[in-house]
């Protein structure tokens, strides 16, 4: 089973038992990053990344009060911050933003 995002932009993992909707192909460069695994590292304890497709952008936010560090990108997330990836076409290199979610209002 691969890795898909659903119409909602809900990134399903392999084994993922939610029903899913209508699905797409992901972007080779998202494919690629759910490919790298990432965890999350709180407190000594690490579970995987659960990045959710806004934008063209892999989002995902540290719900909880205390720090994460999201390996193997090495970006430490604040509690309330979000950590957006995303790949430009012609770019080489991936972005990576973090962010708390009041910083996107305008």
């Amino acid at each position: 089973m691969g890795t898909a995002v659903s119409a909602v932009g809900r990134v399903r993992e392999p084994g993922d038992t939610a029903p899913p909707a209508r699905t797409s192909p992901l972007p080779i460069w998202l494919a690629a990053l759910v490919e790298a695994r990432c965890q999350v590292i709180r407190d000594g304890e690490d579970h995987a990344v659960r990045w959710s497709c806004v934008s063209g952008r892999a989002q995902y936010t540290n719900a909880g009060a205390d720090a994460e560090l999201i390996r193997p990108l090495g970006v430490q997330l604040e509690g309330g911050q979000t950590l957006a990836v995303c790949w430009l076409p012609g770019e080489t290199d991936y972005t990576v933003e973090v962010y708390r979610q009041d910083e996107m209002c305008a």
